[in-house]
């Protein structure tokens, strides 16, 4: 998991993590997450787990959480009593403003005010990273919960991890192949046997016939 900005960070940060952690060299599953510390959700589960996502995401993927910034890099952070690697981090209104309304403006996807994860491609040239959202997809994560898809926050992260674990290093496009098993343009449902062959004991009791995520596409929602 990194925090940064605006998407040059991302990008920034992405080069590097191509160059000296990923395994794979040429696609990543990258998340972004929009969470502003006033949502109960983002205080209740989100942000106590800042500091566990930002090592368990590792070699494979990186979650950047929009506006969360250490306290001594920005003048406009409020902290929010998270600390990550010896740091004091915080958050900061308006570069959490500029990166949603960058977002808005290339998908035509609208913010909604909650909490939620993005997910979209990575592509390395070897020179540089792209963050590419012409595939990207949304999971709004109080949907989510309400649909008993996953219990809790860090459940949807646990899942995203390991999926990304295994499907960076086999498939050119991961989001295609992760919107795919959660049901993209297709079947909501479909959810059920991913969620059940990923994580059968720490989750299949609590999976029935109704599962659903609140997943959606940010270019064409209701595709």
């Amino acid at each position: 998991m990194e925090v940064f900005c605006k998407r040059s960070d991302i990008e920034g940060c992405l080069t590097r993590a191509f160059r000296e952690r990923y395994l794979r060299k040429d696609v990543a599953l990258t998340g972004i997450l929009l969470a502003r510390p006033e949502d109960k959700l983002a205080k209740d589960e989100i942000l106590p787990n800042l500091e566990y996502w930002h090592y368990r995401s590792d070699y494979h993927t990186d979650f950047f959480c929009a506006g969360y910034v250490p306290v001594e890099f920005t003048k406009d952070a409020r902290p929010v009593g998270v600390e990550i690697a010896g740091l004091e981090w915080g958050f900061s209104v308006a570069s959490f403003v500029e990166l949603v309304e960058a977002i808005e403006r290339e998908t035509g996807w609208c913010y909604n005010g909650g909490a939620c994860l993005l997910l979209a491609n990575s592509y390395f040239d070897g020179i540089k990273a792209k963050l590419d959202f012409s595939r990207s997809i949304r999971v709004d994560l109080r949907q989510a919960m309400d649909a008993k898809g996953v219990r809790s926050a860090t459940e949807l992260a646990e899942l995203v991890f390991q999926f990304a674990k295994s499907v960076n290093e086999s498939t050119v496009d991961p989001v295609w192949e992760l919107s795919n098993s959660l049901g993209r343009r297709v079947i909501k449902r479909g959810l059920k046997d991913l969620l059940l062959s990923w994580a059968p004991t720490w989750l299949g009791g609590a999976v029935d016939a109704s599962i659903e995520f609140a997943v959606h596409e940010l270019k064409h929602d209701d595709a």
